[in-house]
């Protein structure tokens, strides 16, 4: 029992249980439905953008890459020479608007979960990014201590 009286159970799912769809096949919401992708500007430096994974290939992070190089210009990042899907979301939970991005995201994904199927879902959302949809800035990065203003 937790200090406020509420009586948890391991037992208990969090979330519903997805029903099997399509030949028994279903896709359960993981760690890979949402990615961080760091954009390399010119001067060497990197930005991030969250957003959703695995939607244009299952394997190639190469799609997604040149999704976001390509729309990265609307975020102020007219620099950038690469993209690359990060190995971790870690690599970016130090900026700016990381957990943001990280709330839309995931917001979006659990209300898919109980109203769409999941294959009309990421077809839907793999068209939406293609026109720049679903990119999630993280921002600049912070200022140095040094020069943050006093309060």
């Amino acid at each position: 029992m937790s200090r406020s009286g509420v009586r948890f159970s391991s037992r208990a799912p969090l979330l519903p249980q997805p029903e099997p769809q399509r030949g028994g096949v279903w896709h359960a919401a993981g760690i890979e439905d949402l990615v961080a992708v760091r954009v390399n500007l010119a001067d060497g430096s990197g930005r991030f953008i969250l957003t959703f994974g695995r939607i244009q290939d299952t394997v190639d992070p190469g799609p997604l890459e040149a999704i976001v190089l390509r729309h990265c210009g609307k975020f102020g990042l007219r620099d950038a020479v690469s993209a690359e899907v990060c190995w971790s979301l870690q690599d970016a939970s130090q900026q700016t608007y990381f957990h943001e991005g990280v709330s839309q995201i995931t917001a979006k994904r659990a209300v898919a979960i109980l109203t769409e199927d999941y294959f009309d879902w990421r077809n839907r959302i793999r068209d939406e990014m293609e026109t720049g949809r679903h990119l999630y800035y993280c921002g600049d990065p912070h200022p140095p201590a040094e020069t943050t203003p006093s309060r």
